[in-house]
């Protein structure tokens, strides 16, 4: 992560750390637009689908594509200077507050949310059980 705030990906509209290599929701660059990478739709680590949304994996929380080399064609992301031109041209207003909580596209709301679902299956489980 930089310590830039976050942008909108100018091909899908994404909002991004502007300091990763591709787009985590498109695989596009950043910096030129290229195609750095075909859709990856599972996390190879946790076998788990990729949020369509962030490009985050729910479980161990890494980003889709974080881990490309440098585009050849632009560099990007080693030049600051461009980046710095990139979150001038597509910052995302308020994105600071939302880049420290951590949680990607989930949220506080999003987290609460499963944490009920997990908790309404466990109590039909344990009713089921029960029988």
């Amino acid at each position: 992560m930089t310590q830039w705030p976050f942008i909108r990906c100018p091909g899908c509209d994404t909002v991004v750390d502007p300091g990763l290599p591709a787009c985590p929701g498109c695989g596009l660059c950043l910096g030129c637009g290229a195609r750095r990478a075909k859709k990856i739709e599972r996390c190879p680590a946790c076998d788990v689908p990729y949020c369509d949304c962030c490009g985050r994996c729910p479980q161990c929380l890494k980003q889709r594509y974080a881990d490309l080399p440098t585009c050849e064609s632009c560099g990007h992301p080693t030049d600051p200077g461009e980046i710095e031109r990139l979150v001038q041209r597509h910052a995302v207003v308020g994105a600071e507050a939302a880049k420290r909580s951590g949680v990607g596209c989930l949220g506080v709301f999003g987290i609460a949310a499963m944490l009920c679902v997990s908790g309404i299956g466990l109590l039909a489980l344990l009713i089921w059980l029960e029988r």
